[in-house]
């Protein structure tokens, strides 16, 4: 899974949420009591949007880890020539 490891708690409660209320929809579904079974997909897309905005905000920061790796070696490559040619 990819989240923070301070999400991974919250997001196995997201995914124990989305599977019960998924399975309680398809009970109540299959029970003909449609009101009860869209408030259980309606929870179980909450849940899915939880997971959603968890997942997104890691992978916003392993970009900008990257993005911040990549400058620090332009910046050491940077300074590499930049001594070079101060020998020259």
């Amino acid at each position: 899974m990819n989240f923070f490891k301070s999400d991974l708690p919250k997001a196995k409660k997201e995914i124990d949420c989305y599977n019960y209320c998924a399975n309680n929809a398809v009970r109540k579904l299959n029970d003909e009591k449609f009101g009860e079974a869209a408030a259980y997909l309606e929870n179980a897309i909450r849940s899915l949007h939880e997971l959603e905005k968890m997942q997104v905000s890691k992978e916003n920061a392993d970009h900008h880890m990257f993005e911040l790796e990549k400058i620090r070696g332009q910046q050491y490559v940077n300074k590499v020539i930049f001594d070079l040619r101060s020998r020259l």
